[in-house]
C-alpha cells in the first residue's frame, strides 16, 4: 500500500464535506484536528488542485466513461486523474493502484474495476483528449482547461483589462500567505520563513513550510493573516485623528475595523451576523488602549437598522457579501458553486443592504462600498442602481484592485456621498 494512501482518503472525505457548502479551508481544519498531519501537505495539494481543475477533470471522466457515474466515484476518479496529470513525483502505476484501493476503502468496491479501467484509459488517450479540448471554440476551451464557468469568462472577456487566458491562468495559481503586524510585535524578519515586503512597513510574506511556526506567530494575537490586497483596501480606511462616528456593517473578521480604530478618537459601530468570526478581533483589542472605542451588534444590518438609525455616522463601510470571484485563488471551491442564478441572489441581497444603509446615512455622510468580487453587476452596477433609486446619491470614486497587479486577491471599492 502506498504510504501516502491516508492522504487520498483524507482528500476524499474533505472534498465530500466541502460539497455540502462548507469552505474548503474549514473542511481541512476540521480533519486536521482528528487526523495525522503528516499527510496534510499532499492532502492540501490534492483538494485545492481538484477544486481548481474540477471542470477539466470532469471533462476527462465524461469522455472516458460510457455510463452514468455517481458523485462519490467521480471524486475518486478526480483524485486518480489529478495525480496522473499534475503530480510528477507519484509513479503512474502507484497512482492507479492507490486510487483503486481508495474505491474499496470508501465503500465503492463495485466500482473498482471501472476506476481501474478509466484511469488506464486516461493514460492511453490523454494526448488525444487534450487535442479535443484545444479544438473547441476559445471560450469553451478556456472554460474546460482552467475550469471556470462560461458566463464568468464572458463577463471577464468584456471587463478585465488583461488578456483573458493570461488572467484566468493567474486566477488558477496558488496564492501567497501574507501577514500584517498589528502591534509592536517582535521583528517577524527574525523568523526563518518570513520575508519583509518593502511595499508596506507592517507587511510580511510567509514562505516557510512549517505550519507550526505560522500558528505560533498567530497565537500571539498581535499578527494576522491578511492578503496584501485586503491590506491595501484597509489602508483607505484610516481617517486620521478626527473625532468621527463610523459604521462597519458585515464587519467580520474585523481587520478593516482594526485599521479604523487606529484613530483613538473614533467611535465605531460594528454589525456582524456571525460574531464568532470576530473572536480574534476581540482578543487583539482586549485591554489595549491603542485602539478607539467600538460597539458590536450581532445580526444583519437590515435587522439592526432601527437600533442605530438615529446615530449620525460620518462614514459607513459596507464590505458586503458577494460572489468571491476576486478570491478564487484562495477559495477555488467557489468555482463549483457559482452560477448566474447565485449571482442574481447575491445582487438582490446587496441591494437590501444598500437600502438599509441609505436610510441610516445623514446628509453629507460617505458610504465606502467594498467587495471581493470581479463582476461588474455586483460593483459599479450597484452604485448606479443606488444613484438611480435615490437622486441625492453622488458617486465619488470607483476602482478595482486586480489580482495580477500585486499578486493578491481581487477587490472592488466604490465611494458615494449622500448630498
Amino acid at each position: 500500500m502506498n504510504e501516502e494512501f491516508p492522504a487520498l482518503l483524507q482528500s476524499y472525505k474533505i472534498i465530500t464535506e466541502t460539497l455540502k457548502g462548507i469552505y474548503l479551508k474549514d473542511s481541512i481544519e476540521l480533519f486536521q484536528k482528528s487526523n495525522n498531519e503528516k499527510y496534510f501537505p499532499i492532502t492540501t495539494e490534492l483538494v485545492y488542485g481538484i477544486f481548481r481543475y474540477w471542470k477539466y477533470l470532469d471533462f476527462f471522466v465524461n469522455e472516458l466513461s460510457n455510463r452514468p457515474i455517481n458523485q462519490n466515484v467521480r471524486i475518486i476518479l478526480f483524485i486518480g486523474i489529478y495525480q496522473l496529470e499534475f503530480l510528477d513525483n507519484v509513479p503512474k502505476e502507484l497512482a492507479v493502484f492507490s486510487t483503486v484501493e481508495l474505491a474499496k476503502k470508501t465503500g465503492n468496491i463495485k466500482a473498482k474495476n471501472l476506476v481501474n479501467a478509466i484511469l488506464r484509459s486516461f493514460l492511453r488517450k490523454r494526448v488525444e483528449l487534450l487535442k479535443i479540448i484545444d479544438s473547441k471554440a476559445n471560450i469553451e476551451r478556456l472554460s474546460i482547461k482552467y475550469s471556470f464557468p462560461i458566463f464568468l469568462l464572458k463577463e471577464w472577456e468584456r471587463s478585465v483589462p488583461y488578456d483573458l487566458e493570461f488572467f484566468i491562468k493567474f486566477m488558477n495559481s496558488k496564492p501567497d500567505i501574507y501577514l500584517k503586524k498589528i502591534t509592536d510585535f517582535q521583528s517577524l524578519s527574525s523568523y526563518k520563513g518570513i520575508e519583509k515586503l518593502e511595499l508596506y512597513n507592517n507587511t510580511f510574506k510567509f514562505v516557510g513550510k512549517k505550519r507550526e511556526l505560522l500558528k505560533t506567530i498567530l497565537d500571539s494575537n498581535q499578527v494576522i493573516v491578511q492578503d496584501i490586497g485586503a491590506q491595501i483596501v484597509s489602508d483607505f480606511l484610516y481617517f486620521g485623528e478626527e473625532k468621527l462616528k463610523i459604521l462597519d456593517c458585515c464587519s467580520a473578521p474585523g481587520w478593516k475595523s482594526l485599521e479604523v480604530l487606529k484613530n483613538k478618537e473614533v467611535t465605531l459601530y460594528m454589525v456582524e451576523q456571525d460574531t464568532k468570526k470576530l473572536n480574534t478581533f476581540r482578543k487583539i483589542t482586549k485591554n489595549r488602549d491603542i485602539f478607539g472605542n467600538f460597539k458590536i451588534f450581532h445580526g444583519k444590518i437590515q435587522e439592526k437598522e432601527s437600533l442605530i438609525k438615529d446615530e449620525e455616522f460620518d462614514y459607513l463601510i459596507a464590505d458586503v457579501p458577494c460572489s468571491n470571484t476576486g478570491v478564487l485563488r484562495r477559495h477555488p471551491e467557489k468555482k463549483y458553486f457559482i452560477s448566474e442564478s447565485s449571482i442574481n441572489s447575491i445582487i438582490a441581497e446587496q441591494r437590501e443592504i444598500l437600502k438599509s444603509l441609505y436610510s441610516i446615512m445623514k446628509r453629507g455622510s460617505i458610504l465606502i462600498y467594498i467587495t471581493c468580487s470581479l463582476i461588474e453587476q455586483e460593483n459599479f452596477g450597484q452604485l448606479l442602481w443606488l444613484k438611480n433609486r435615490y437622486n441625492d446619491i453622488e458617486i465619488l470614486s470607483s476602482l478595482y484592485l486586480w489580482p495580477v497587479e500585486f499578486n493578491s486577491d481581487g477587490f472592488y471599492m466604490g465611494i458615494v456621498r449622500k448630498n
